[in-house]
């Protein structure tokens, strides 16, 4: 049973953690591995062993293997990051849970979308009713233009013709 409490020393991304070889085996999975099995494996030069991977999640990872759940974080990108970790560490009940709670998050994320969407073909019937209203605009100052300008013509025209017959 000595064996079993004996404390396994992990250097995780160069972060050590402390912890029981008793934790590391209630799981299958890498973990488990590495302290059952006589694979080879690298140690630094106070034995811990060398696990090349980023620290910043394993804590977590540590805490799931010790009480056999955790609080997940409610971030969708940190879920994954967790997830992408359990994987790695063939922690597959660890992933599930990770995958679920991503799918509840994108749900939850997801339920402002429709109000959105219902608003932009609004705000699109908005906007072009306004530049509709525009384009009239210019179109009937365009005619009272051509028409001033025609008018215009016309009158230079006459007096032209007047005097030629005068």
């Amino acid at each position: 049973m000595a064996s079993q409490n004996a404390i396994i020393k992990l250097n995780v991304g160069g972060e050590v953690f402390k912890t029981t070889k008793s934790t590391l085996k209630k799981f299958d999975g890498f973990l488990k591995t590495l302290v059952e099995t006589s694979i080879p494996v690298v140690r630094d030069a106070d034995g811990c062993y060398i696990i090349q991977r980023n620290s910043k999640h394993f804590a977590l990872i540590l805490n799931y293997l010790r009480y056999g759940s955790i609080r997940l974080p409610g971030d969708y990108h940190t879920l994954k990051a967790i997830s992408e970790e359990a994987d790695y560490y063939l922690l597959f009940e660890l992933r599930a849970m990770c995958d679920k709670k991503k799918h509840v998050v994108k749900k939850t994320l997801n339920i402002h979308k429709p109000k959105i969407r219902r608003s932009l073909p609004l705000f699109e019937r908005q906007l072009r009713a306004s530049i509709a209203a525009l384009m009239r605009t210019c179109r009937m100052e365009m005619r009272r233009e051509s028409e001033r300008t025609r008018w215009e013509q016309s009158f230079v025209l006459r007096q032209a013709q007047h005097r030629v017959s005068n």
